[in-house]
């Protein structure tokens, strides 16, 4: 069950294209999937519409590997994307699969944690009753000092992002 699972926030997209465009997505994606050496075994993408004449829709998708996988969601109209890639290390340590997948997809500014699951030490989150994942405390520092460290960078990045926010149009700020 240990593995490595990154969670990003990306501001500041420089191929808009890319994030406009479910199959630009998808292709960039299972490619950079298999670059790394994962194993494909499927994925989908889907398109949405604009949300009136003056955008273009975003994409959403996944792709299952045999090792876990990859979401990745996109704003082209805010140029950014939420991107979810997880590795298991069952048989081998995949975690630099991972990195290196989030380095070849991540072209922007981000927020992106780290999380090491499957060891109770940082584990976020105490398992359901049974699942043998007891809190004796150190889940619970070890995520408070997770996450008091990544509050303390964000500042800056939060002030751009109420800067672009303020500035967009009224349509922009509702989209799910």
């Amino acid at each position: 069950m240990k593995g490595l699972h990154i969670i990003a926030d990306l501001y500041g997209c420089r191929n808009r294209d890319l994030l406009a465009s479910s199959a630009m997505l998808r292709e960039t994606c299972v490619a950079a999937c298999k670059a790394v050496g994962l194993t494909v075994l499927g994925d989908h993408f889907y398109q949405f519409e604009g949300l009136d004449a003056t955008q273009v829709g975003g994409a959403t998708g996944a792709v299952v590997f045999a090792e876990s996988h990859l979401a990745i969601h996109t704003w082209p109209e805010r140029d950014g994307a939420t991107l979810d890639v997880y590795v298991c290390n069952v048989t081998c340590d995949n975690s630099d699969k991972a990195e290196r997948l989030y380095a070849v997809l991540a072209d922007a500014h981000s927020l992106q944690p780290k999380i090491g699951r499957g060891d109770k030490r940082t584990t976020i989150g105490i398992g359901p009753k049974g699942s043998g994942v007891k809190d004796t405390g150190e889940n619970i520092r070890t995520t408070r000092e997770f996450v008091v460290k990544r509050l303390a960078e964000a500042p800056p990045l939060l002030d751009q992002l109420r800067q672009q926010t303020d500035q967009a149009a009224p349509a922009e700020r509702h989209r799910p």
